[in-house]
C-alpha cells in the first residue's frame, strides 16, 4: 500500500488533487499548484517531483502523463489479450529451425512432434545434412523423422517463434516440395576455429 500524505513528511503538506484507481495514479500539489508529486502503479516512489512555473504548465504535464500512462495500459491490455487467444498455427511434423552462435552460426532443427494445447507444442531435436562449401563454412538441410533427442515442451508466441531455451528461438521451416518428400531450401552455417 502506498505512503499517503498523513505517513510521509514530503508530502505533508500536499494535497491529492488527482487519482485514478484502475492505474493506481496519485498525483499532489502545494497549494498554488506549481510543485507536483505523482506516483503510478503500486510504486512508492515518486514518478515525478517538479516545480513549475505556473498551475497552466503543471496541469498540461499532468494531464500528457496520464494520458501516456492510459495509452501504455491500452497497449498492454490489447498484447495480454491478444497473447492469450492466440492459437499456434504450426501442425505436427512442421520443421523449425532455430539459428544461434556469438562467433558462428549454428543451425539446429526441431520437428514438431505433438500439439499439447493452443500455445504449447511438443518438438524433437532431428539430424541435418551437412556440406561444406569453404573453409568452415557450409550449408545444410533438416532430415525430417531423424530424431535424435529427447522430446521437449515449449511455447509458442504470437509472432511464431518457438522458445527452446532463453537464448534459443526457432520459427517454422517452410518445404520447398512436399510430394513425394519434403524437401527444404539449404541453410548456411560458419564454424570458427
Amino acid at each position: 500500500m502506498r505512503i499517503t500524505s498523513r505517513q510521509h513528511t514530503r508530502i505533508k503538506s500536499y494535497e491529492l488533487v488527482l487519482t485514478d484507481a484502475a492505474l493506481g495514479i496519485e498525483v499532489y500539489s502545494n497549494s498554488a499548484g506549481t510543485v507536483l508529486m505523482g506516483f503510478s502503479g503500486k510504486r512508492n516512489k515518486p514518478d515525478f517531483h517538479y516545480s513549475f512555473n505556473n498551475a497552466p504548465l503543471a496541469d498540461k504535464y499532468v494531464s500528457e502523463w496520464h494520458q501516456r500512462l492510459q495509452a501504455n495500459h491500452t497497449a498492454k491490455m490489447s498484447r495480454k489479450a491478444e497473447r492469450k487467444a492466440y492459437v499456434t498455427a504450426l501442425q505436427v511434423d512442421d520443421v523449425l529451425r532455430c539459428s544461434w552462435g556469438y562467433e558462428q552460426t549454428n543451425i539446429d532443427y526441431y520437428q514438431v512432434t505433438r500439439i499439447c494445447g493452443r500455445q504449447t507444442i511438443e518438438i524433437r531435436s532431428i539430424a541435418a545434412d551437412r556440406v561444406e562449401t569453404s573453409n568452415m563454412q557450409g550449408n545444410c538441410w533438416p532430415i525430417p523423422d531423424a530424431f535424435k533427442g529427447p522430446a521437449l515442451r515449449c511455447r509458442v508466441d504470437p509472432r511464431g517463434y518457438v522458445s527452446i531455451s532463453r537464448r534459443e528461438h526457432a520459427s517454422l521451416k517452410e518445404p520447398l516440395t512436399t510430394e513425394p518428400t519434403r524437401t527444404y531450401a539449404p541453410d548456411h552455417w560458419t564454424a570458427y576455429a
